[in-house]
């Protein structure tokens, strides 16, 4: 666990998640995310008149925006003197204040995510009860806001055990590529554990800075850098590599809540060109057809069988380990299931621990109970892997 992430999670967390309440911690002094306009750019909302800067554009609503949200003698977000109130409109300069608050501009550059755009009535009203003042607002952070869209996965939700995400969305070519994590609640706390990105069977994977975009079912959503990892990382044709430290921890998060992978670059990458046939995919497929198929077909209880679901019978373990190739293409299925294997410790690998019930499985699977002899069919594979 890299503890540094795990900071940098925390006091984002903690700071944004209630940031706009006038019950809401200040932010810590890790320094502010910026990373968007330098306050030149125009309206770029469509507004009539002359063009303003976006500095210009926060000084003609300054006065009201300070009035509303920094409340009587400005106890609220100006001083933080009323519960801690976080101190976006603080003295010197509000400007600088509030385009320094972490999330106030998207790090997605989404304008929708926008973390006072987003809060609800809290202590104070929400910004949306000014619907005038909200449209100004609004107007200023698309000024502020510099590039586009950022790529990335669907909003999909967080249950506890093991999770597996489709990003193939996020890159062109990045068909098959997946996201997956351990995630655990206890006391309003989601920590996320063994956070790993698999490569598509044909292509690798080329990648800077992944986030976490926060999207709760109502209240500020949190678009920040700091819930993510900052760098680069590359994942070869066909393999998986943590993410980074590969653990994250988000205080008052419900379970209710969505998230979202961004990343402020990615990109599917050619194998090597001495790569051969065998880059990115098994190096017995043999052994795959021979010893894992059969345990593939194996009768869980019920008549269940691995491949009745992730054979095609449901999207959702189709979505988790695509084995839709079997007995048409099995290098193909064999590259899939490869993603859940550790080679250095092969009992321990996913494809065994999920349906066995393990503890390193998902407790939501449907099957927790798999026989010794697919465990065995499994381990004749991934022996010779």
């Amino acid at each position: 666990m890299k503890i540094v992430h795990l900071l940098l999670a925390s006091i984002a967390a903690s700071a944004l998640l209630a940031t706009y309440a006038c019950s809401a911690d200040p932010p810590s002094s890790l320094g502010a995310t910026t990373g968007h306009g330098d306050g030149g750019g125009g309206s770029g909302d469509g507004a009539t008149g002359p063009m303003l800067s976006a500095i210009e554009q926060f000084r003609a609503l300054q006065p009201e925006l300070v009035a509303t949200c920094g409340g009587t003698n400005g106890v609220c977000h100006v001083s933080g003197a009323l519960d801690n109130a976080g101190k976006w409109l603080a003295p010197p300069d509000p400007y600088v204040s509030a385009k320094a608050w972490r999330g106030i501009v998207p790090d997605d550059n989404i304008l929708e995510h926008s973390i006072v755009l987003t809060q609800i009535a809290h202590t104070g009203p929400s910004l949306a009860s000014s619907p005038a003042l909200y449209a100004k607002v609004r107007e200023w952070i698309a000024a502020e806001i510099n590039g586009a869209v950022l790529s990335g996965s669907d909003a999909f939700a967080v249950h506890a055990g093991y999770n597996v995400v489709d990003i193939s969305k996020a890159a062109a070519g990045a068909d098959g590529a997946k996201l997956r994590f351990t995630a655990a609640f206890g006391n309003d706390v989601l920590t996320l554990t063994g956070i790993n990105i698999a490569a598509p069977s044909a292509r690798g994977l080329s990648m800077t800075t992944p986030f976490f975009v926060v999207l709760p079912a109502s209240g500020p959503v949190i678009s920040d850098t700091n819930n993510g990892f900052i760098g680069d990382l590359e994942v070869p044709v066909g393999e998986n590599r943590d993410v980074f430290g590969g653990s994250l921890v988000f205080l008052k998060f419900a379970t209710t809540t969505k998230l979202q992978i961004v990343f402020q670059a990615i990109a599917s990458t050619d194998p090597p060109l001495d790569a051969g046939a065998t880059t990115g995919g098994c190096k017995s497929v043999a052994t795959f057809t021979s010893s894992a198929v059969p345990a593939f077909k194996l009768d869980l209880g019920g008549g269940q069988t691995c491949l009745g679901c992730h054979g095609g019978g449901n999207d959702v373990a189709v979505n988790a380990m695509d084995l839709t190739a079997v007995g048409t293409d099995d290098a193909r299925a064999c590259a899939q299931a490869l993603n859940y294997v550790n080679t250095t410790d092969e009992p321990k690998s996913q494809i065994i621990q999920i349906p066995t019930g393990g503890p390193g499985g998902n407790t939501n699977h449907a099957i927790q109970n798999a026989p010794d002899a697919f465990t065995q069919g499994i381990l004749g594979w991934i022996r010779n892997e």
